[in-house]
Order: C-alpha cells, then structure tokens, then sequence
C-alpha cells in the first residue's frame, strides 16, 4: 500500500522528522496538508476527507488513531481474512461521521459506482446483530429502509454489516426549509411507516415488556442515585416513574425501530426513507417515540404529524402519561453518559428544552405537540 499527494503545498509547522514518525506509526505515508489519501495502486483505492480541520493538528501527538483505524480498515477489507467482501468490487472508502454509534461507518463506492454502507461493531455483539438481522428480513417490503447485505467477522475484533445505500435528501435540512403544513404531512407519513413497520410478525410470546423495562428502570436509577450529582428536579421525577410504572404492565413488545427520528430518515421524490436499522429491537411501541427531541426542529409540526399519523388522529389516553415515562428514562440516561464523557452541555441543551415543553412535568401534554391538525 502506499499513499499520493494530491497537493504539492506544506503547511508552515511541515515537520520532515514528524512525519517519518507518523509512517511508522501508521504504515502508510501521511502529509499534514492533503485532501485525500490513496491506498493500492492496482486497486486505485482511495479515502476521503480523513480531516476537514486542520486546526486539530497536534504536534506533541503524532500518532492519529482514526487514520491508523482507516488505513487498518482499508488493508483488511481488500485481503483474504473477509471472506466473500470483494463482490462488493470496491473502489472507495469514505469515512461516514454523521451519527452518535459507537460503531464505525463508511461509505463504499464500487467501480460501477453502486455505493452501500460498511459498518463495523465489537465483536462481542455479533449474535445480537445476528438477531437483528433476523428480524429485519421480516420487514414489509414495501418499507423503504436500508436492507441487510452481508455480514461476518472483521479481523477478529469486529463483526461486519453491508447494507443498502439509500439516495435522497437528509431529512433534517428537508424539514428545517419546509413550511409548517408539509413538515406535517411529511411527519403522518412517518407515522404511517412506523406503525407498518410495527406489526411486523413476530415470535414474542415468552417475553415480558414489563420485566425487561422493570430491570432497566431499576439499575438507571441505582446509578443515578450513586451519582454524586443530581437531575434538576430529581425527586419530582423519580416520583413520577413509581407512581406511574403500573401503566407499563401488559404493554405490547413489538419489532421497533429503536433510534426513530429525523436524523436516521432521508426524502425521496417526497416519500420518508429510514437509514441506520442496527438499533432495531423488541420493546413497547410507545417507546419509540421517545426519541423525539431530535425531531422538534419545526416547532412540533412534524412530530405531531408522526403521533397522528401512527394513531390515524385517534391518540389512546395513555398514551402521553407513558410517554413521559419515557422521556425522564432518556433524561437520565443522557445525564450518565454526559457525567461519563464529559459532554455537559448538549446534556444541559436536552434537559433544559424537556423541561420547558413538560412545564417541569406539570403538564399532562408537551407543548410541542399541536392537536389533531386537518386544516391550516
């Protein structure tokens, strides 16, 4: 393998010696200053945009663990270790960095310029992605979402996922130009999807959606408890969650999504197309909306659309009561993991933005959502 450079130009802290260090890190020739790196003559493989910001670089730190991870990925995926992988007949690898999975996402270009998603997951959760894509191949075809193409173990430490590349448009930009009726009928046909995406057939018969949601509620709240912070208004909402737990007993489990919102839907010739399916799993369907947050970019007007559209303008009355249940769950899951990463402000930025559509969970409803809307 070796690496061209597009660009002739050296940034002024070019260091000769830094860079030598840097080959024999990585394996592979690196300048500070390039656009794209090119791997295997033969092959013409090639990564793109490894860093957009240069800024970043760090001369007391030369060893660049995502351009080491890209470089590994790129040697593996082209050798004989990934049995089957070369039908793919890739010429490109893109680094995808959009999204909050722990797993590592790439775009792959073949030479007939098809593209498809590589995604790779620890090792440790291949049976569980197994049973995902069990599922997954139960799907009404006439959900458009990314399908499952291949998959097998990546160099022993990861399991490997080819999915379908879906074209069109990020939904979230969709929305944010749109005005409020279509970012509506946009949401009720979201909403119409999930809920066919919801009665597919499946085997749950020895499954309880109360005593798995009974043990996660349990160890959330140990752990929040042991924390030596606390929620803004930490007792009203623990209150709230042992009040109202009984409203969880015989909830339906259903195939769900699991990472529903608009951030994981592109649009197409104005139809909803889902992206990211590895979240899939079994839980009640009211859980799925929980993930609302980031969909509330229009004022509510396409999540009111999702609501309505799942329920055909029929919302069952308890349906916001386990709802909020939900919506405390997610604030104190995100709590921990900004206490774990340190990222306190787009915690503070979520909690703040429940708070204020829950009326500090005085309100029975969230303001964002509009009501049954049949004429604007």
């Amino acid at each position: 393998y070796f690496v061209r450079v597009p660009k002739k130009t050296k940034r002024p802290d070019y260091n000769p010696k830094q860079e030598a260090l840097i080959e024999e890190s990585i394996g592979t020739i690196f300048h500070p200053s390039i656009d794209n790196l090119y791997f295997d003559k033969e092959n013409g493989i090639k990564i793109s945009n490894l860093i957009s910001d240069f800024t970043t670089f760090d001369n007391q730190n030369i060893i660049f663990t995502h351009i080491r991870r890209i470089a590994d990925c790129l040697r593996k995926f082209h050798s004989s270790n990934i049995e089957g992988i070369n039908k793919f007949n890739v010429k490109e690898i893109t680094k995808l960095i959009k999204g909050f999975s722990k797993d590592e996402k790439y775009i792959l270009k073949s030479i007939n310029n098809q593209k498809y998603i590589l995604r790779l997951s620890n090792i440790k959760l291949l049976e569980f992605r197994k049973k995902q894509c069990d599922l997954l191949s139960k799907l009404d075809n006439t959900i458009t979402c990314s399908k499952i193409l291949y998959y097998g173990i990546f160099d022993k430490n990861y399991c490997f996922f080819v999915t379908s590349f879906l074209s069109g448009s990020d939904a979230i930009e969709i929305i944010k130009l749109t005005d409020k009726k279509k970012s509506y009928m946009y949401g009720i046909k979201a909403g119409k999807l999930l809920k066919k995406w919801h009665e597919t057939s499946i085997n749950v018969s020895s499954l309880s959606w109360n005593d798995i949601y009974k043990n996660k509620k349990e160890q959330l709240v140990k752990s929040l408890l042991e924390c030596e912070y606390s929620l803004p208004l930490q007792k009203k909402l623990l209150n709230y969650l042992e009040q109202n737990l009984y409203l969880l007993n015989d909830r339906p489990l259903v195939f769900c999504h699991g990472d529903f919102h608009l951030g994981n839907m592109i649009i197409d010739d104005e139809e909803i197309r889902i992206i990211d399916v590895l979240n899939c799993s079994l839980a009640d369907p009211y859980e799925e909306f929980k993930r609302c947050y980031w969909s509330i970019i229009d004022g509510g007007y396409f999540q009111t659309g999702l609501i309505n559209g799942y329920f055909e303008n029929d919302i069952p009355q308890d349906f916001f009561k386990i709802l909020k249940i939900y919506t405390i769950e997610s604030m104190i899951t995100f709590f921990l993991k900004a206490i774990k990463i340190g990222n306190f402000e787009e915690y503070i930025k979520f909690n703040e933005k429940q708070l204020e559509w829950w009326g500090d969970f005085d309100f029975s409803i969230p303001i964002w959502y509009k009501g049954i809307l049949y004429v604007f």
